[in-house]
């Protein structure tokens, strides 16, 4: 029987697909990461409870390989994720939070979280490596590109639990820009499944549009 360490690692694989082997993890974070997403264009509150699975799963996959940004960013995630599940939950007692359009100022203070936010995770991508130089920590995989796709996404993920519909285009971005990093980094599976999400991030843009015409017409 397998033990719990050996569950958690990439190289614990659960099955081969067209001779590529997926681990249980991978397989476990996938899952999580389609229901979520698939959750979140639906406009239900489940995604932010799977989204806790789907984290988790990422957060210990990433370190294994190198993504060291994308490690990080699932730390944001657990905090991201608390929030999103209260201020669902809040409107939700009270009247449910509507889908909006960003303005200006949200633009702006977008721009600025993530010029900050890349600069926290481009720093900590490079420097865990000399940190824990004694473990002989292996160097970061695409420092540069993992860090600004990390930073959009801490972005995309509050305009999300803001209900902000111009998140969905933000997504469509990052989903289909991680495709490629996860390709050259050989995880098949969540490259494919980013692939996915891509095609879900349209289908929530689209959901979302909807309803806010409801709104109107309901008025």
């Amino acid at each position: 029987m397998q033990s719990i360490t050996q569950i958690f690692s990439t190289n614990t694989i659960a099955f081969t697909l067209l001779q590529y082997d997926v681990s249980y993890i991978e397989l476990l974070g996938t899952t999580a990461g389609l229901l979520s997403v698939w959750w979140a264009t639906r406009n239900n509150i489940l995604t932010w409870y799977i989204g806790f699975v789907n984290v988790i799963a990422f957060l210990l996959i990433f370190f294994q390989v190198q993504l060291y940004a994308d490690m990080l960013l699932q730390v944001f995630y657990l905090f991201a994720t608390a929030y999103g599940l209260w201020k669902w939950n809040k409107n939700g007692v009270q009247e449910e939070l509507k889908i909006t359009h960003i303005d200006k100022r949200g633009v702006l203070l977008a721009t600025a979280i993530t010029v900050l936010t890349f600069s926290i995770f481009y720093a900590f991508t490079n420097l865990l490596p000399v940190v824990f130089a004694d473990q002989q920590l292996k160097p970061p995989a695409y420092a540069f590109a993992d860090s600004i796709l990390s930073a959009a996404s801490v972005v995309t993920t509050i305009l999300i639990a803001r209900k902000r519909i111009e998140a969905w285009w933000l997504w469509i971005f990052i989903d289909f820009a991680s495709v490629a990093m996860y390709l050259q980094k050989g995880v098949l599976f969540i490259a494919v499944e980013y692939g996915l999400f891509g095609v879900l991030a349209i289908a929530g843009y689209v959901q979302w549009k909807r309803l806010m015409e409801s709104y109107n017409t309901s008025t």
